[in-house]
């Protein structure tokens, strides 16, 4: 049970880190507007992070600043449920992880297909850097869930065992 657990805080920590690399790499691309670097990785590599941001303020209108604290605060509430072996918490937030990495990967490859759907050509589906790190995180986060439902069938396996030999 204690590697299930593993997986599922690393899943959540991985999906995490993500997001809270592209908040700061935004951040810091509006304070040195000059790096080619800060280019790069907020219109390559954090392409289907940005999709999923610009999506949330034009439904709420959320400026993306807001949310590092609450990153911040889920981090540091996933190692506090790692830490206290809080299971029920730990397998919540790996769900909430593969769900949100789910929503952005489904918003960034909607950005990307939006030209392609006038035409009656295939979708092609490309491995640059954007895609690269949705793949990583789809299958991060489905690790995660994963670890979360085969730890609860065994807990309810025991359970179940204890409740028949007694």
């Amino acid at each position: 049970m204690r590697i299930l657990g593993r997986v599922q805080i690393i899943a959540v920590v991985v999906v995490l880190l993500a997001l809270l690399g592209a908040e700061i790499s935004a951040l810091a691309l509006s304070t040195m507007p000059a790096s080619e670097m800060l280019w790069w990785l907020n219109l390559q590599v954090f392409q289907g992070v940005n999709a999923l941001y610009r999506h949330i303020d034009h439904q709420v209108g959320l400026d993306y600043r807001y949310s590092i604290p609450y990153l911040v605060a889920l981090l540091g509430l996933s190692i506090f449920a790692h830490a206290r072996r809080m299971r029920l918490g730990l397998a919540l937030l790996s769900n909430v992880a593969f769900l949100m990495c789910g929503f952005t990967a489904y918003l960034w490859y909607r950005s990307q297909t939006m030209a392609g759907r006038a035409s009656p050509g295939e979708t092609v589906f490309t491995f640059d850097e954007a895609g690269l790190l949705m793949t990583f995180l789809i299958v991060a986060s489905f690790l995660g869930l994963l670890a979360s439902h085969v730890g609860y069938m065994i807990g309810l396996r025991r359970r179940r065992n204890r409740q028949t030999h007694s």
